[in-house]
């Protein structure tokens, strides 16, 4: 089993018992240095041996972490030093003042630092694995700071196994660079080959650690990949996992959209790479208790810098710095005369289970949700139906002049100007036509509102018209022709069906093709009025492919107590890392006014034996019928750490949205968590250009100065259409004959 060293986690670690965290500032300012407890005279001399052994490894490990920045605070350095602790256990017995022993080796080690006279007799061993293409050498490159090896933007740089050596930071590295390994079926006998050259190689140099390098942009991981690593632990064994980091290049690159549309948050957008990659490591060694570190790394120049010209990833974090960290840690942990006094590598490092980031639960808990209605509530979104109804261009729509729709045929006889204004007077028409039969529609809904309040007041027979009813049957479709004519009346005049309240819709997935019919999932809606008084909605989404499946379900009942108040209770299932999490919320909304509602909730998610618990406050404000302006803030916690966020945003529609769907939605959030702030800024628009095409425009950018910026369009016309793929092929053919070639990437 791999030994943990987390890069960030949402749950906060615990220090072990038998680990002192040793402040840098009040071990320096000491002038007296105070000298562990020597040895019991009872202990043996193998004991002793070994106790001055896992002393001299302390003090080594210290004064490595010191020359990277970091102090004993650091929660790697936590794990490393209480590992070394479970080794001399046995003397923790019979020594009765051992608090001091991490203070004296931190003294120390910071004492030999400053005399820079002792070599620190410390080497690294590290052996590079992983595909053709996802940057090996570009990472050996930035470990050492320099041009080591040949790197290509598109040919394999690197064609057998070669030693680089070199110095960083006065540890000698020893670096194995190896081929890129392929993922298809007809690469296993070339890859055994290359693999065979690296077990000749490793027999006579072990390595301390193993990077097994990806890129974390990569969308989808297949079966192709499963049997690579199968391949791998066939040939190498698969002890070769246990010291193994899993090392993700071009770490700076947007996060992918999630099933929502809406970009995924940057740390879990990191947590489900990881997971996907560990996952299969278990399957390829079949042993469910592997769990393997992971480092981001950018090896692009352009990667932002901070004052001391160190590359910094979109979360703060100094890669280089963090990934050497690691390779001392795994170096520290995995020597074999410290680890042979530990029985079972299961016992000494538990199973952490992976936590999703705070940042993600407190976004679920930020969304803005619609109660459920009943039919008679039913309205149009922030427009008030009575000012609706109510205005004075009822009858436009019949004071208008007769107007006769054209044919295909007569509309291409007119000249540029004449279908112009044809096709302004058409959707001048039919914007009103729809407003029309929007008015009836909110009419229809208020009276059954006023009959559904007077139905108990009313008897048996004080409706006239229930003496007159007589069965009735549904008139016969009209037959259509055997083939389609946009001017028979049969295609131009039909009826539409009631909206259902029950439906189902099949999911494509267009990354792949898992199945012959091109989907791999299902999507359910449904709605109904309990009691005729408790309107509730579930929606269930499952999706299965070869080697996983997720379920996604959202369940909500909402009750009226008075005319402006109504509370939801809700409840959620989700799939996060092959386990499910179960949330259960609930919420009242407050209207004060036509224009204002306040909205008060809490929530509690259960994944695993861990719950998170969160609770948000929200107001909302309409000016006018245009603006709509929307904030919320709340916290969720998880044993003792917590996360605080506020969300703003500012809805701008267009004059008649209900008919059209112009819109821009201006957004800005803030979240506090770990002691750090982070603010980001969104921008979504969305409007037509002519009368087939639409455009979609979505910015975000975050005060780490990273963002993105998505562009969609669409239309119906068939020569756009063959524009935007001519466009599309031409900044191809460009950049394939134009190459901007980056040495580093």
């Amino acid at each position: 089993m791999a030994k943990v060293f987390p890069i960030e986690s949402s749950v906060p670690l615990q220090v072990p018992p038998t680990t002192v965290s040793v402040p840098r500032k009040n071990v320096a300012s000491s002038p007296v240095l105070e000298v562990a407890p020597n040895p019991d005279n009872e202990m043996t001399e193998e004991e002793r041996k070994l106790y001055r052994k896992v002393d001299v490894a302390r003090i080594k490990y210290l004064r490595l972490i010191h020359r990277l920045g970091y102090d004993t605070e650091h929660h790697i350095a936590i794990q490393v030093l209480y590992r070394l602790s479970l080794v001399e256990g046995f003397r923790r017995i019979k020594v009765a003042n051992h608090s001091s022993e991490l203070e004296s080796a931190w003294k120390k080690a910071l004492q030999l630092e400053a005399e820079g006279t002792e070599d620190l007799e410390f080497s690294c061993n590290v052996l590079v694995l992983g595909k053709t293409g996802v940057g090996k050498s570009a990472t050996i490159n930035s470990i050492f700071g320099e041009d080591k090896s040949k790197t290509s933007a598109f040919l394999p740089a690197t064609t057998a196994v070669k030693e680089i050596s070199g110095v960083v930071g006065g540890v000698k590295f020893r670096v194995v660079d190896t081929p890129g390994l392929g993922t298809t079926h007809m690469d296993e006998k070339s890859n055994r080959k290359v693999l065979n050259s690296v077990k000749k190689y490793i027999k006579r140099c072990p390595p301390d650690v193993v990077l097994y390098v990806d890129r974390i942009d990569t969308q989808r991981q297949d079966a192709n990949n499963l049997s690579l690593l199968q391949c791998i632990t066939s040939v190498l064994g698969s002890s070769i996992w246990s010291k193994t980091i899993i090392t993700l290049t071009h770490s700076a690159a947007a996060p992918p959209e999630g099933p929502s549309g809406i970009p995924l948050n940057y740390e879990m957008f990191v947590t489900q790479r990881t997971h996907a990659i560990q996952q299969s490591i278990r399957q390829a060694t079949n042993d469910p208790r592997f769990e393997n570190t992971s480092a981001l790394v950018e090896n692009h120049h352009l990667c932002r810098r901070n004052t001391e010209g160190e590359k910094v990833l979109p979360n703060g974090l100094i890669w280089r710095r963090l990934l050497l960290l690691l390779c001392y840690s795994v170096k520290t942990v995995e020597t074999n005369s410290l680890s042979a006094r530990v029985a079972s590598p299961a016992n000494l490092f538990s199973l952490r289970f992976r936590m999703p980031p705070l940042p993600h639960f407190l976004s679920s808990l930020l969304q803005s949700r619609e109660h459920p209605r009943c039919a008679a509530d039913q309205d149009v979104g922030d427009i008030d139906p009575d000012e609706l109804i109510n205005e004075d261009e009822e009858d436009d729509y019949d004071q208008l002049p007769p107007f006769k729709p054209l044919s295909k045929s007569q509309v291409a006889k007119l000249s540029k100007e004449q279908q112009k204004l044809y096709f302004d007077e058409y959707d001048y028409r039919t914007k009103l036509l729809e407003k029309k039969q929007l008015k009836e529609q909110l009419r229809r809904l208020k009276e059954m509102k006023i009959e559904g309040n007077n139905h108990d007041v009313l008897g048996d027979n004080d409706n006239p018209d229930d003496e007159y009813e007589t069965e009735r049957s549904v008139m016969p479709d009209w037959a259509l022709p055997s083939s389609f004519d946009s001017d028979d009346p049969a295609y131009r005049y039909r009826c539409l069906d009631p909206k259902p309240n029950f439906l189902v819709r099949a999911i494509t997935n267009p990354d792949g093709w898992d199945h012959d019919c091109g989907f791999d999932g299902v999507s359910l809606q449904y709605s109904l009025d309990a009691a005729n008084a408790f309107p509730a909605s579930l929606w269930v989404q499952v999706n299965k492919d070869k080697r996983e499946s997720t379920i996604h379900l959202v369940s909500s009942i909402s009750a009226k107590h008075r005319e402006n108040v109504s509370s939801l209770a809700g409840f959620d299932i989700q799939t996060i890392m092959d386990q499910l999490a179960y949330t259960l919320r609930g919420e009242s909304k407050f209207k004060n006014s036509k224009k204002n509602t306040t909205t008060g909730g809490l929530s509690m998610t259960f994944l695993g034996d861990t719950m998170v618990t969160g609770a948000k406050f929200e107001d909302k404000l309409s000016v006018g019928d245009r603006l709509t302006l929307l904030a919320n803030t709340g916290a969720v916690s998880i044993r003792g750490d917590t996360a605080y966020g506020v969300n703003m945003e500012a809805t701008l529609r267009e004059k008649d949205y209900l008919m059209g769907q112009d819109l821009a939605i201006l957004g800005a959030s803030l979240v506090r968590w770990h002691k750090e702030w982070s603010m980001a800024a969104k921008l979504d628009s969305q409007f037509s250009m002519g009368r087939a095409s639409n455009v979609a425009v979505h910015v975000d950018l975050t005060n780490k100065l990273t963002g993105r910026v998505s562009i969609k369009a669409n239309t119906s016309e068939q020569l756009k259409i063959a524009l935007l793929g001519v466009c599309s092929m031409t900044m191809y053919l460009w950049n394939r004959m134009h190459p901007f070639i980056d040495r580093n990437y």
